[in-house]
């Protein structure tokens, strides 16, 4: 648990926690599968029944400017959107509190569901509260005003840029509170105010190590993505798979479009236990490791 006495001032090490983060990633490798396969094996699913319905039911194009009516002429697009994104959240944060736990519990119990639940539903809330209902309450109001007045107008672009701004600077302040998301999946939930009290001094070193880290898995990507072209796919096909849209011509095709689906979830879900293990380092260099 995060204590309320706040203790001398630990500073984490960037190159260090980047590579312990690497290292605690790729050197279990096993334990990795065998959390991460059931939430994958589900997301793929729900990502197949999601583009049938679309593409039985495409959106309506839109004519010239956003609004209520054109929201409500796709609302099964938007509803399915929306199902999507609440199942791929809930599926990736049960991934990322046992991943905590794998790091910071080191226990067998500690990865059983019915000890989980209790974490994974007060994690699901920080993530909710702090990355969902903001961007979607400041684009209800972007919709709002954008509905009623004109968009072109110097009273809509300040009023954009208003809300752009808000959400900006709330979205900078986020990481200052990381410490929430380790303790809550360790089942010590933390107080806003102590975690944003003990990040203090870190929170640009939390910020250089995920940026690090994000550079070398891009790099990883890319090298795969190459390497995947040369060995099974022409240079034309891949791209289109994996940075456009795939269409369904020949049995073959999709068979590839499924496993490149499921390359690129597995990819999403690496770079989630990478970005957990940052969190889990610096929770345990501030939190467990201090002299408090």
């Amino acid at each position: 648990m995060i204590s309320d006495r706040l203790p001398a001032r630990v500073k984490v090490r960037v190159w260090h926690t980047t590579c312990e983060a690497f290292r605690l990633v790729f050197g279990q490798l096993g334990m990795f599968a065998r959390i991460s396969w059931p939430p994958i094996l589900g997301i793929l699913l729900v990502d197949i029944a999601i583009e049938l319905t679309q593409s039985s039911n495409p959106p309506t194009q839109l004519d010239s400017r956003l609004s209520y009516e054109w929201v409500a002429q796709n609302t099964s697009y938007f509803g399915a959107i929306i199902v999507w994104l609440l199942i791929y959240s809930f599926l990736t944060i049960a991934f990322a509190v046992q991943w905590h736990r794998v790091i910071l519990l080191k226990s067998p119990e500690s990865l059983e569901w019915r000890s989980c639940w209790p974490s994974i539903w007060q994690y699901f809330l920080y993530f909710a509260g702090m990355y969902v209902v903001p961007p979607i309450l400041g684009g209800a109001i972007l919709l709002f005003f954008l509905s009623i007045g004109d968009p072109y107008s110097a009273t809509s672009s300040f009023f954009v840029f208003a809300v752009l701004l808000s959400v900006c600077a709330f979205t900078a302040c986020l990481p200052r509170l990381t410490l929430v998301f380790p303790a809550a999946a360790c089942g010590f939930p933390a107080s806003l105010r102590e975690a944003w009290r003990r990040m203090k001094g870190n929170t640009w070193r939390l910020i250089g190590a995920s940026a690090l880290s994000s550079i070398i898995m891009i790099i990883v990507l890319m090298a795969g993505v190459a390497v995947f072209t040369l060995l099974f796919l022409g240079a034309d096909v891949t791209v289109s798979h994996f940075f456009g849209a795939p269409t369904y011509d020949s049995l073959g095709f999709l068979i590839t479009a499924i496993l490149i689906q499921t390359l690129k979830v597995s990819f999403s879900f690496l770079v989630i236990a990478l970005f957990a293990s940052i969190a889990a380092i610096v929770y345990r260099e501030i939190v467990l490791r201090s002299p408090a």
